[in-house]
């Protein structure tokens, strides 16, 4: 297979000279720190592609898993930019109820303002005292704080409901916007 003007190629390319060319600008965060490539991948672009295939879609790109091993078929994915800020070495994780997850998913998640959780967190809250709603019962969603009742009337959703999937682990997106009678949120 011939795919040397490729994304796929440019990937494969970018990783081995971060990895190992210490000329590299990122050589320091990757080859320098004992990033390597496995044996198969760094002798053949195929080998690459047989294990990883072609890039599902424009906007993905070569994702460690776990960014402290190698690149290698078990530890490697093509990601979209949301995985890929979900997973780097400076995001601070925080762990719920055995969930971990970085402060922007915890946002997302709860439904709470990204620089609330990290406030409470260098506040030195830990678990799910980082992503409760304020001291006010105010659950937040596109910007906007609202009680669990207003939320409830807003989109029809009974309160009960609402709680329950919340408990669930729903997104506060998903929670409000699966079933909602509002067409704008």
């Amino acid at each position: 297979m011939f795919l040397s003007n490729t994304p796929e190629y440019r990937s494969w390319k970018s990783m081995k000279n971060r990895c190992y060319d210490v000329k590299n600008k990122s050589y320091s965060d990757y080859g320098g720190r004992g990033i390597t490539v496995c044996d198969k991948w760094v002798e053949s672009f195929d080998n690459f592609i047989a294990d990883m295939g072609l890039r599902p879609a424009n906007k993905r790109s070569l994702d460690r898993i776990d960014n402290n091993k190698g690149y290698s078929a078990e530890n490697c994915r093509w990601a979209d930019s949301k995985e890929q800020n979900n997973n780097k070495r400076n995001n601070i994780l925080i762990d719920i109820n055995g969930r971990r997850k970085s402060i922007m998913e915890w946002a997302e998640y709860s439904g709470l303002n990204y620089k609330l959780i990290y406030r409470r967190h260098k506040e030195g809250k830990t678990g799910a005292e980082v992503i409760k709603s304020d001291k006010y019962g105010t659950y937040y969603f596109g910007g906007v704080g609202k009680t669990l009742g207003e939320w409830s009337d807003e989109t029809g959703i009974k309160k009960t409901t609402i709680l329950q999937r919340l408990k669930y682990g729903w997104t506060i997106k998903k929670t409000l916007t699966v079933g909602s009678k509002s067409n704008e949120l």
